[in-house]
Formats: structure tokens, sequence, C-alpha cells
């Protein structure tokens, strides 16, 4: 079972749309730096390597929705 913050989550929602980490920072309001920290935790949580794996976990264990 995977933990996510509820920052992380909403962070691999907006990577999984294809935000990049700039376009990302802007829209929360945080620095590029806070959301790459942020990845960093969520793929050693999850076990990837990068966004597209990340990406391709969150699909395939259903934690965003298709909206």
């Amino acid at each position: 079972l995977v933990t996510l913050t509820p920052r992380e989550k909403q962070i691999i929602r907006l990577v999984a749309r294809g935000m990049s980490n700039k376009s990302v920072a802007q829209l929360l309001a945080i620095s590029e730096a806070t959301v790459h920290f942020h990845l960093k935790n969520i793929y050693r949580k999850l076990g990837v390597r990068n966004r597209t794996s990340t990406t391709v976990f969150i699909v395939c264990h259903t934690l965003i929705s298709e909206s």
C-alpha cells in the first residue's frame, strides 16, 4: 500500500496530464525545486525512476480519474 500525501497526489495528477515541473509550480504557486522534491519522494514511494513510469503506475493502479 502506497501512502502519498495530498500534495503528492495533486502533483502526480498534474504530471500525469503532461504538465511540466514549471507549469505545476506556477499553478500551485510553489517553486520548481519544491515540485522536484515532491516528485523524488513520489518516485521513491512508488518504486519508479521517472515521470513516465510514474504515470504508467498511476493509470494502472487507478490513482487518477479519467476526467
